[in-house]
């Protein structure tokens, strides 16, 4: 009997011994993934930071502003080349040279113009495009 009893001892400790062994490596590993993933998140960090840095040092590029069809402020900026805040007939000419689209007010600039100061402002423009018809997305009108 001692002899059996003492194998299950020596049984007992050597799964002991594994199971402590085991628990060891699970726990080294565990350290390991955090370790990792503190690695990870100081290099995503250091790199965000080097990005910022970056972008404040370069200088910033303006993109050329295009005018947007809803855009009435930047289409009236866009001729408006002396920034008086009104049209002059030369503005206008020279604006429907480059885009054919402002032919219309050019060949209605007398009409708009209805204080007859010689300059077509916001608010003549503005009432002018309200008398006007407004084509449908599908090309004709209200």
């Amino acid at each position: 009997m001692p002899t059996q009893a003492l194998t299950l001892t020596i049984k007992r400790w050597h799964l002991i011994c594994i199971y402590i062994s085991r628990k060891q490596e699970l726990l080294n590993h565990f350290k390991l993934t955090i370790m990792m993933k503190h690695f990870f998140a100081a290099g995503i960090l250091m790199m965000t930071m080097v990005t910022a840095k970056t972008n404040a040092q370069q200088p910033q590029q303006q993109e050329p502003q295009q005018h947007q069809p809803g855009d009435r402020e930047g289409f009236f900026k866009k001729i408006d080349k002396d920034g008086d805040g009104k049209l002059s007939k030369a503005e206008v000419e020279a604006a429907s040279k480059d885009d054919k689209r402002l032919e219309k007010l050019n060949e209605n600039f007398a009409t708009i113009d209805t204080n007859k100061d010689g300059f077509i402002d916001k608010d003549e423009l503005k009432a002018f495009r309200k008398s006007q018809p407004h084509p449908h997305k599908d090309g004709g009108t209200k």
